[in-house]
């Protein structure tokens, strides 16, 4: 990743492995026609792996750059929809949410909350694979609080931290059963700019999901 703080900037590597926190999500689900609806809350359980990271990027030494985990809970109130075109196998989906997200104590942070918004629109194939391209915006509606947060502002300078940031990139999903299971296979690379307060990233990552 790269970026600047402060009067510094440059680039910083690290690799590690792990799991990070659970996420569940109860939805509930509507349908009319072509046009399917949804709400969801998602809770995030803290359990991945975490600890206060420092980062010296002149010297590029690194001390826990990556955690698995967030260190607090947090909840995602969100509303989803998709259109779905049997005929042409045209298919446009977007939802909107906010993450509310309690204090992290070892920190003594306090993230504000977090608007996000995904769109998608994808090409559905009879042999089940599907191709097109995703985006999404992310803002923070206030300020982040609590001890770490003045710190942190104190520290490089800033007068703010609300964040911002989008991202887009091409998505490739596959379905098909296997011994009866319906399973779903996705690969999405998101290419991140106009961040504000925040580093931008590459990601690249793949799901694979089995209905029992």
């Amino acid at each position: 990743m790269s970026g600047a703080v402060a009067a510094t900037s440059g680039t910083v590597e690290d690799d590690d492995t792990g799991f990070g926190d659970i996420t569940i999500t109860p939805i509930i689900g509507w349908h009319a026609g072509n046009l399917h609806y949804s709400t969801s809350l998602s809770i995030f359980v803290p359990i991945g792996e975490y600890d206060t990271a420092t980062v010296d990027v002149p010297g590029r030494s690194i001390n826990n750059a990556l955690n698995f985990g967030t260190n607090r809970f947090a909840f995602d109130p969100a509303f989803a929809m998709t259109y779905l075109s049997k005929e042409t196998g045209l298919e446009v989906s977007g939802s909107v949410g906010v993450t509310l997200s309690l204090e992290n104590r070892k920190t003594d942070y306090q993230t504000a909350p977090e608007l996000h918004a995904e769109g998608a629109v994808l090409q559905h194939l009879p042999s089940g694979l599907a191709f097109g391209v995703s985006a999404y915006a992310y803002q923070q509606l206030g300020e982040d609080s609590g001890s770490g947060a003045e710190s942190f502002k104190d520290s490089v300078g800033a007068k703010s931290l609300k964040a911002r940031v989008f991202g887009a990139g091409p998505i490739l999903t596959y379905s098909a059963k296997i011994a009866n299971l319906p399973m779903s296979l996705k690969l999405k690379y998101v290419h991140e700019f106009g961040a504000k307060r925040r580093f931008e990233s590459e990601v690249l990552w793949g799901t694979v999901g089995v209905s029992f």
